[in-house]
């Protein structure tokens, strides 16, 4: 019964055991008509170009040639696309996006959290923000901790709508290639990152100033030193500008508002914290938008080299910023291995530090036999 079972097909065939041709209801061999009886059912051709020969056939070579030339005519009549764009209907995009401002900030945080939760991307479609600088998208998506899939989705969405609002303009202009834009500004973005990675690693994590009789803490927790402070200012190191700013972008300053009047500053360690979560989450959208084809690999790949070429030989400390320039561009070594020119500036880079690795420890050697008073060979 089992093996019965398991060799039943998944679908009933509709024609029966295979050779055998079920009658249907009506069928012209039932037909009794009288040269069905006298001569049996014949199956007729419908076509005499079924069958037979063209041996026999007069046709010449001009009438050959006058089907050809029908049969280009017709094919080219039919790969002519008609011209759609007088009848083509105007998309307005202020249907379905909305600008952010200042006065709407909460709801473009609910609009951000209902992104980075379940909420369905059909709904989310229906409005949408539109931003003025596209680098606030990236701190907006590492705010929220948007998973990668969906925030690769209002990217396509934010580049249609500028394609949108391109074609409504009355003078129009042949636009940039979207994936070169967009690899353009996330590369500006990341640039920003670089200097606080960069302060953080030289100079080491900003340590916060104890609380004591001469300063007292704001409304939001911050410190905020008294006139008797000014001399030990220099301690602290004001708040460079950074990516780091009310939306933790340095477009997003009109996003703040008059909000950011009544905010004390973010300190140097939480600037420092939030640039190293924001590189965190920007190299796995990098990777993330590479594969999928929306950046320019070409371009992309150039700024990796540049990360590393920059970096200083001489001073010990680019070891620590070392740590995230390294995982970055191992995850593109299959891309790097396919050109060249990217191969010689990689083995250069890699080259050069090893270099400097090996001088550093050769000085270190030489230096700790002179203090034993060991002449070194």
């Amino acid at each position: 019964m089992w093996e019965n079972m398991n060799m039943r097909p998944l679908k009933r065939p509709r024609l029966g055991p295979p050779d055998v041709y079920p009658q249907e209801a009506k069928q012209r061999e039932d037909e009794l008509t009288s040269t069905h009886v006298k001569h049996g059912f014949a199956t007729e051709h419908k076509l005499s170009e079924e069958f037979g020969t063209a041996r026999n056939c007069n046709v010449t070579a001009s009438k050959v040639g006058a089907y050809f030339n029908a049969i280009l005519a017709r094919k080219e009549e039919l790969m002519t696309l008609p011209d759609s764009g007088r009848k083509k209907q105007q998309i307005n995009p202020k249907d379905n996006f909305w600008p952010v401002t200042a006065r709407n900030k909460a709801t473009l945080d609910t609009w951000f959290k209902d992104l980075a939760g379940t909420k369905p991307l059909s709904s989310l479609a229906k409005k949408a923000p539109s931003f003025n600088k596209k680098e606030e998208i990236f701190a907006m998506l590492c705010e929220n901790q948007v998973t990668m899939q969906r925030a690769a989705w209002f990217i396509k969405l934010s580049s249609a709508y500028t394609v949108a609002v391109s074609e409504a303009k009355i003078k129009k202009r042949q636009m940039p290639d979207p994936a070169t834009e967009w690899t353009g500004t996330l590369i500006k973005f990341m640039k920003d990152l670089v200097p606080k990675l960069h302060d953080h690693y030289h100079q080491g994590p900003v340590q916060e100033k104890p609380l004591n009789s001469s300063s007292s803490t704001g409304p939001a927790g911050a410190m905020t030193p008294n006139s008797s402070l000014n001399t030990n200012s220099s301690t602290i190191p004001p708040p460079l500008s950074s990516p780091a700013g009310s939306l933790h972008s340095p477009a997003s300053a009109s996003l703040s508002g008059s909000a950011s009047q009544n905010q004390p500053p973010p300190s140097p360690q939480e600037e420092q914290k939030l640039a190293q979560k924001q590189w965190s989450y920007c190299t796995q959208l990098c990777k993330y938008m590479y594969e999928e084809g929306l950046l320019d690999k070409s371009e992309f790949l150039n700024w990796v080299l540049d990360l590393l070429d920059r970096m200083k030989s001489s001073p010990s400390s680019d070891d620590g910023i070392l740590k995230i320039y390294l995982p970055l561009a191992m995850q593109y070594l299959p891309d790097f291995v396919q050109s060249e020119r990217f191969c010689r500036r990689l083995a250069y880079a890699v080259c050069k530090k090893l270099a400097h690795l090996i001088n550093t420890m050769a000085d270190s050697h030489n230096l700790c036999l002179a203090d034993t008073g060991i002449k070194p060979k």
